[in-house]
């Protein structure tokens, strides 16, 4: 069994603070690449799947709606199911508390077998992207129920599309507008708001600016972020009340009596009394705006490419994105086909430390989990807290940021530890159930593929016992960096 300090921290694992280094063979291993740097970890045999055409593998994951694996997600109740059935308990506090938290859980345990077992990694990580992105959180309580509902009503079926597509499709569900609070937003000059004394709530208006298109550096002030709220006034929802138990598909709804009158200007632009219409037509001028343009593609070359994003990468991105509209298909596709990202990669190396739910993933990747059942579904209960035991409780980012990944942010001296600790717990239970007749150097290769160097290979050929040599190389950096 490993046996690891805080201070043995500090030893071997230093290269967590700056990444491991590529061998020449690694630099020139675009299949690799591909699975690890664009995917979510190998599976067994991945990599040769992904090697004749490592580029074209990557792209073709973008072509038509998720399925597959992800198809499993579909089978999970609508957000008008979810809330019609928590309607009925709402009298029952603690039975009401009961019902949410088992249907967060049933939402991140499909969630989590899907990143597992999916065909498609990289479409996956691009879903995952936008989710964080455009993120609400579990952390409310009044959308706990939704948050899975969400991500999969909203961002997945349009993670492809247009941007504007994208964003109008998560500012009008229920999640996001309980989530920003704009359910009780009401334009003070509305019927509602002279006759009741209501007002304003700027939380999405400013959000929809600063995170979700043009960016915090975008070109906008305060008087656009009023103008944009007053075009929200109305976008509300239709919660059932306690004990009815009827099923809405969407309970979003506008409610003209809340909403401001008169024209707005936003950004020097004039939007005309349209009432919903107002708020839709600003969401499709600032998702191809050219800052929000630049703002994205920053993000993504960041979340994909490296920490400190190469600027050649984030000019190609923003080009890709102003020539299409903000086609996210041929953003993606710009992404992983072009030069300019790859000699980038050859340049920096794997820059990226995996966050928490990464690193869980690509170990259950790399077991070959296959199915929801006996230990398969044991296994995902103790992953999913170990997420949260790790800093990164699955759908519950901790405010409307998102989850941040840069390697800062998850390489503390504790976190390190506990990252090698979980390693050894998942290494005992790969070589107890999940991979018991594996041979440690083999399996190595398989998941690592260029990036087992001699020297880890070495260690884990000369490990005491199979359960350290797995540990072994899920504690390495060349693991745990992407």
């Amino acid at each position: 069994m490993i046996r690891f300090t805080r201070a043995s921290v500090a030893g071997p694992f230093f290269p967590f603070i700056s990444g491991p280094e590529l061998t020449m063979a690694s630099k020139r291993d675009a299949a690799w690449m591909a699975v690890h740097h664009f995917g979510l970890g190998a599976r067994p045999g991945e990599l040769k799947s992904a090697r004749d055409d490592p580029r074209g593998w990557l792209a073709a994951q973008l072509e038509g709606p998720h399925s597959g694996a992800e198809a499993a997600l579909s089978k999970m109740p609508s957000h008008g199911v979810l809330l019609a059935e928590g309607a009925k308990s709402r009298g029952d506090k603690q039975a009401h508390r009961r019902w949410r938290r088992g249907v967060l859980e049933r939402e991140v345990s499909a969630r989590l077998f899907v990143a597992a077992t999916t065909r498609r990694p990289f479409r996956e990580r691009w879903a995952r992207f936008f989710s964080n992105h455009l993120c609400v959180s579990a952390t409310k309580k009044p959308i706990l129920a939704t948050v899975g509902a969400y991500e999969r009503e909203a961002v997945r079926p349009h993670d492809t599309g247009r941007f504007g597509q994208l964003v109008r499709a998560t500012t009008r569900h229920p999640a996001m507008l309980l989530y920003l609070d704009n359910q009780r937003s009401t334009g003070p000059d509305s019927p509602l708001g002279r006759r009741k004394g209501l007002g304003l709530n700027e939380n999405l208006a400013r959000e929809l600016l600063e995170l979700h298109t043009l960016g915090v550096d975008g070109g906008y002030g305060q008087h656009d972020v009023i103008a944009l709220a007053q075009m929200l006034t109305g976008w509300t929802v239709r919660l059932p009340k306690d004990g009815e138990d009827d099923v809405l598909d969407d309970v979003f709804v506008f409610a003209p009596r809340r909403h401001q009158p008169g024209a707005k200007r936003l950004l020097d632009t004039a939007y005309p009394l349209a009432g919903v219409r107002e708020a839709e037509a600003a969401i499709d001028v600032l998702a191809v705006h050219p800052s929000t343009a630049r703002h994205l593609s920053t993000k993504l070359a960041r979340h994909f490419v490296a920490d400190a994003p190469p600027p050649e990468v984030v000019a190609l991105l923003e080009r890709a994105w102003l020539d299409t509209e903000g086609d996210l298909k041929a953003v993606g596709t710009a992404l992983v086909t072009s030069d300019g990202v790859w000699d980038a990669l050859a340049r920096v190396g794997p820059r990226k430390l995996r966050t928490p739910e990464e690193l869980i993933i690509a170990m259950a990747r790399s077991a070959g989990v296959k199915a929801s059942t006996g230990a398969e579904a044991d296994w995902a209960d103790r992953m999913v807290k170990a997420c949260a035991w790790l800093g990164q409780p699955p759908l519950a980012p901790p405010s409307p940021q998102g989850w941040p990944d840069e390697a800062a942010d998850w390489a503390a001296p504790e976190q390190v530890l506990r990252r090698v600790e979980l390693a050894e717990t998942v290494g005992r239970r790969l070589s107890r159930e999940f991979l018991p007749s594996a041979e440690p150097v083999a399996w190595a290769r398989e998941v690592l593929g260029p990036s087992l160097d001699a020297d880890l290979q070495q260690r884990v050929a000369r490990a005491p016992d199979r359960a350290t040599a797995f540990a072994l190389v899920l504690a390495s950096p060349a693991f745990q960096w992407r």
